[in-house]
């Protein structure tokens, strides 16, 4: 037999939200001590269910049950001092009776891989050509600049081949040689006749 489907908002909740009608009214109608302890009650019952406040001052006879005169009126009253319309209440309703959604699957606890040494020398030869591609792209704005581009991608080109061909360490130099290039390009204190030596600024 299967457990009867939970409904929404709990039975606790209407439950304590009728209660907080009956105390925030109390609280409003009766002076002195009693309407001070009424109050007290309704805001401990407010910290207890975050959403009672909405299901009290929203709520309809399948919420709350059947309402007595005052304290329908006292609900139209707290809904209109909180300037919730028909149209504002029908969606906190909707919100408040629709069941909470399931927690989404927690992701693996184990850290991810880490990438292999080739893995590692594409993603800086993605860099590093990205980086490349952006400043000489800038200098290729004039007509000098469109074939100083096209000798300077040329003689980019040559060198990657040139280390893939003759050295076992091809990818790894070609990305420290273009790692120079763009330090050389870029940077404004060295000097890119001679990388190793910083200019004096």
């Amino acid at each position: 037999m299967t457990p009867p489907r939970q409904q929404h908002p709990t039975r606790e909740e209407r439950e304590a939200a009728r209660r907080y009608l009956e105390h925030d009214h109390a609280a409003r109608t009766l002076g002195g001590d009693a309407g001070a302890e009424a109050n007290r009650h309704a805001q401990e019952i407010d910290e207890q269910h975050p959403r009672v406040r909405d299901i009290a001052m929203t709520g309809t006879p399948r919420d709350l049950g059947e309402l007595p005169a005052h304290l329908r009126r006292h609900q139209r009253r707290i809904r209109e001092e909180a300037h919730i319309t028909p149209e504002h209440a029908a969606r906190i309703r909707r919100e408040y009776r629709t069941p909470p959604q399931p927690e989404s699957r927690r992701r693996s606890s184990s850290p991810p891989a880490p990438p292999t040494p080739r893995e590692r020398a594409d993603q800086a030869a993605t860099a590093t050509g990205r980086a490349v591609s952006t400043a000489a792209s800038a200098a290729g704005d004039t007509e000098w600049g469109g074939l100083l581009y096209q000798v300077f991608m040329w003689g980019v080109g040559l060198s990657a081949l040139y280390l893939l061909l003759t050295h076992a360490k091809g990818p790894a130099e070609l990305v420290k040689g273009a790692t120079n290039v763009v330090r050389g390009v870029v940077s404004p204190v060295v000097d890119p006749l001679n990388p190793k030596v910083g200019l004096h600024v």
